[in-house]
């Protein structure tokens, strides 16, 4: 009985969070400048999948994660699809740990109590700089007769691009509950990491096959005499950087993994 308040106290949360995520995740969707019933419709859809399904994100998310951005076509540069895919997975998958709690309030362990510090650390330091941005653009515009204005399609020079940079961690950080619970069991956890590293290779083959259509379409496939350099789906690359060369680097532990699996068996 004495974990019986924390418990109650832990799915009220989760509750609170997943609905959160739903209404933040509809408002974004209803507000899509090209397909706003389409987006809905998915969102809904993928937050019941994610809810019934709770490791099919671990596949789905790195699959789409070099393909589902239609900024080129919509104007946007702060949100974008991804962005509803993660609330829709955080959506589905707090919301089932709100019915399904059971073991999420255990023994704890030294190790596991260092590793929240951290992360609450972590947490505090991207909420700190996302204030910081918001403070220094507000600032900057506080002399203007029109005031701060808050648009959906700001650039980088704005300041809703402090959402921008901080969205990437506090994703990932909102995701660890997530992960911590399909790698609750040894059985779930063997599973989970074969999705997410199939969800990987999955989505370094659709960026393979968009490099070969690219280059087909501009330079040709074999020219690597004119001065070219192809970006894939990585629309960020529109004024440089190095996406997909950080996207191509990430994956060849997930390429070496996979040649391994399939040589055992």
């Amino acid at each position: 009985m004495g974990h019986l308040p924390i418990l109650l106290l832990v799915r009220f949360v989760t509750a609170i969070f997943g609905l959160a995520a739903v209404g933040a995740g509809a408002a974004l969707a209803w507000q899509h400048p090209l397909w706003p019933w389409l987006a809905l419709a998915g969102l809904i859809l993928w937050t019941g999948l994610s809810a019934r399904k709770p490791l099919i994100w671990l596949f789905v998310v790195p699959a789409a994660l070099s393909v589902l951005n239609f900024s080129p076509w919509t104007g946007w540069l702060i949100f974008d699809e991804f962005d509803l895919l993660l609330l829709g997975t955080l959506a589905g998958g707090y919301l089932r740990l709100a019915v399904c709690a059971r073991g999420v309030v255990g023994r704890r362990e030294s190790r596991a109590s260092w590793f929240g510090a951290l992360i609450i650390l972590l947490a505090g330091s991207a909420a700190r700089g996302l204030v910081i941005g918001f403070a220094d653009a507000l600032s900057a515009i506080a002399s203007t007769s029109t005031g701060p204005v808050f648009s959906l399609f700001q650039g980088y020079a704005d300041h809703m691009n402090s959402i921008r940079v901080f969205k990437s961690l506090g994703f990932a950080l909102m995701l660890l509950p997530l992960l911590g619970q399909a790698a609750r069991t040894v059985a779930s956890r063997e599973l989970a990491i074969r999705l997410f590293g199939g969800g990987v290779l999955t989505g370094l083959a659709v960026v393979t096959l968009a490099v070969v259509w690219e280059r087909m379409a501009f330079p040709g496939l074999l020219d690597f005499s004119s001065t070219y350099r192809t970006t894939a789906f990585f629309w960020e690359m529109h004024v440089g950087g190095a996406a997909i060369d950080a996207y191509l680097a990430i994956t060849v532990p997930f390429v070496v993994w996979g040649l391994v699996a399939v040589n055992r068996f």
